[in-house]
Parts: C-alpha cells; structure tokens; sequence
C-alpha cells in the first residue's frame, strides 16, 4: 500500500443488483483530505459505508494503514475510524456533554467510565467547534446546526487517525460551515486523513486536497480539487451552467450561473 492511510482497490458499491460506484482505485496519505463530489444520487453515503467498513463493497477492498478493513475487528476500526453521518436517530435525551463523551467508547474496558483525560478531551473538541457553551444542554434541544457541532466534536474525542464526515455543512449557516471547513484543514494539518462529501465545489477548494467526482454519465474522477474541477466537467455532473475564475491572489472561485438556470427551467 506504499505506506497510505486509505486505499481503495477495485472497490465497487451500491444496492442490490445495482452498481453506483464502480472499480475505484486511489490512495490516500495521512494528512491527506479527500473531498467526495457529486449530485444526490450518485453514491457517496453508501462509498463511505464501505470506506468506514460499515457494510462490504460489492467488489474490491478496502485498506486502513494496510489492512484490509475487513479483516479488522469493530473495535479496531472505530479506533481508527471516526465517522459524522448526515444524521441519527436520538433515542435518549443525552447531555451534550454525555454525548461527545460517547465517542471514547473504543478506548474504554467493558465496565470502564470515562475519565478526568476523557472529559478534559471531550471539553477541548467542544471548544474547536465553538460549542462548550452548550454543554450541559440535552441534545434535542438544540438546532440541527448545533447538534451537527455536537456529532463533530464527538467524533474528534475518538482520536483516529481517519475522520469521515458526510456532507457536515449540511443545515448550517454560513458562519458555522465555515468554522467545519476550517476544522477539516486544522485536521489535515495535524496529520489526520479526512474524507468529506459535499454537493459544493468551492467546498472541495476550500479544503483542498483530492477530490473524487461521482456522476450517473461517466467513470469516477479522483485527481487534486484545483485541477480537476474546471467547469466543463462540472456542468456535466450537476447538468446546470457554472463559472470558473481565479482571483488575483490565486484562489479558485466555482459558482452556478443562477440566472441562466431560471431561464431554462422557466422556458
């Protein structure tokens, strides 16, 4: 595996009989940040699935620090794995603070509580995403937004040298998906591999790294976000006109032509 955090080799997914991602291949090192890009139903949850060994792949294999997910225990790999889905169920009317403890599970015996390091953890992570404040507070009732923080931070008191967040800035507001975006670039910069999903390009540019575009017309696309994403390739994922330009500090800009879209659909 050439010393890589992450790999995928020939891996396939879907449901059923039916494929949606098909023969990927790519490698990631640690540091790396991997940002999967595509429309609504192209694949990217049920990859991440397979990436976080949460189900198997159709095809193929997944490989953590080179071993085969597969063959790891589910301890192992929620050492070595933290995953923020786009949503769960809330069956107890937990504390936040109860909450992001939860997330020291894989590092705790059976009867084992969490302790001074844990809770002092678990305070510092709330604090990177901006949310100590609320730690006393039952997670219902927060907002969506606050409770995404929440999921984040819990996932950060796991320690693992994999982060995994499916589209993380959903239901948040310009402010708060800033401050994920920013956590996903410290992440990268303390040596951590981060996969993310989004719908955003100028998302996947933000966060730089590598970016792996999933669409219905053509095969996976996996190369570095500031060259790959050119607005021909774009337009034919999301089927809608975008603009390209680079600023004069050399940032990338992507944005959809907004009024060319209302022309088409009001024609």
């Amino acid at each position: 595996m050439n010393g890589s955090a992450l790999s995928s080799r020939q891996v396939s997914t879907g449901y059923g009989k039916t494929v949606l991602v098909r023969d990927l291949d790519f490698d990631l090192a640690q540091g790396d940040v991997l940002n999967i890009l595509g429309p609504n139903g192209v694949g990217k949850t049920t990859l991440l699935r397979a990436i976080t060994g949460l189900s198997n792949p159709i095809a193929g294999e997944v490989h953590l620090m080179g071993k085969a997910l597969g063959t790891m225990s589910i301890r192992d790999r929620a050492k070595a794995i933290a995953l923020v889905s786009q949503s769960e169920n809330m069956t107890f009317a937990l504390t936040v603070r109860e909450t992001v403890l939860t997330g020291r599970a894989s590092h705790l015996g059976l009867f084992e509580r969490p302790g001074p390091k844990d809770e002092k953890l678990a305070v510092a992570m709330l604090e990177e995403m901006g949310v100590a404040d609320l730690i006393d507070r039952e997670l219902p009732s927060l907002s969506g937004g606050q409770r995404q923080m929440v999921r984040i931070a819990r996932a950060l008191t796991q320690q693992s040298q994999v982060v995994v967040l499916d589209e993380p800035t959903s239901h948040l507001d310009i402010a708060n998906q800033m401050q994920v975006l920013a956590a996903i670039r410290r992440l990268s910069t303390s040596g951590k591999t981060v996969i993310v999903t989004t719908h955003d390009p100028e998302h996947a540019l933000v966060c730089g790294g590598q970016v792996l575009v999933l669409s219905k017309a053509r095969p996976p696309i996996f190369g570095s976000a500031s060259t790959v994403l050119d607005e021909q390739l774009l337009e034919d994922v999301f089927q809608v006109p975008v603009s390209r330009s680079v600023t004069e500090d050399g940032d990338i800009l992507i944005a959809p032509k907004y009024r060319k879209i209302l022309d088409t659909y009001q024609s």
